[in-house]
């Protein structure tokens, strides 16, 4: 009534300094990391996600994640946050387009993530969101093809000098 001001301040420096540092340590891991509330909206991403999917966080930071699985990863995992958001982990792999940030110099192919989805619970046993951890699995899948081909060539070898061999019998 007196025309007086109050105002409360709170000092929010060692807040902000350590959700810097996470981000920083958040940022050197080489798997994609995300951060998905209970609103199926994404709240944090690391450098790698960047890098892979070529977007920024300005460009990922409060959109869906489905319209974001739509747009960058084979359709069909819905299922999967559906899960997750129910409270139980979730493991599949997804293919998601080469875009950047390669693992294996020289291909350009499509990739291939295993992706886990990791509920967060609080202390009332309730999903307050979902942590996305995905590893590009690609040169694992190619060097079990060059495997495999190599294994077809020596049974070929092997069947052709068998052959051989009979007709110098």
């Amino acid at each position: 009534p007196d025309g007086s001001v109050v105002s409360v301040v709170t000092d929010i420096t060692e807040m902000k300094q350590r959700a810097q540092e996470l981000q920083r340590v958040v940022d050197t891991v080489p798997l994609l990391i995300a951060y998905v509330g209970q609103d199926g909206r994404y709240q944090l991403i690391n450098r790698t996600f960047e890098d892979w999917l070529q977007l920024s966080q300005a460009e990922v930071r409060g959109k869906r994640v489905g319209e974001m699985m739509q747009d960058h990863v084979v359709v069909g995992h819905v299922q999967e946050v559906e899960a997750v958001l129910a409270g139980k982990p979730a493991r599949f792999e997804a293919r998601i387009p080469y875009k950047g940030g390669a693992s294996l110099p020289g291909y350009r192919g499509a990739r291939v993530l295993e992706v886990t989805f990791t509920p967060n619970v609080d202390a009332h046993d309730t999903v307050t969101g979902f942590f996305i951890a995905a590893s590009d699995i690609t040169e694992r899948g190619l060097a079990a093809a060059q495997l495999h081909q190599a294994q077809k060539m020596e049974a070929i070898g092997q069947l052709t000098g068998g052959v051989a061999h009979d007709f110098n019998n």
